[in-house]
């Protein structure tokens, strides 16, 4: 029986560990995924945008993280900052 108990106990672990390593496959491959749609996302959206369009992006509510103009030629350098 106790050789019985460490071989099931070994396949379990095996088992497990498989299962894990799986998981951790799929989430990174999700991941780059995700990553890889909002890029060409971006990129799609800033071939179309008009120029001197304003983006402000918002991490928290009433905090700004960065702000954009598209489009915008070396006079408008000043304008693109990150408070």
């Amino acid at each position: 029986m106790t050789v019985l108990a460490v071989l099931s106990a070994g396949t379990l672990t095996w088992q497990s560990a498989a299962l894990m390593a799986g998981l951790m496959a799929v989430w990174t491959a999700m991941g780059l995924l995700v990553e890889w749609q909002a890029r060409r996302t971006l990129i799609t959206l800033a071939q179309a945008v008009p120029a001197g369009l304003v983006t402000i992006r918002w991490d928290a509510p009433g905090r700004q993280v960065a702000r954009l103009v598209w489009g915008a030629g070396s006079d408008h350098h000043g304008q693109q900052s990150r408070p």
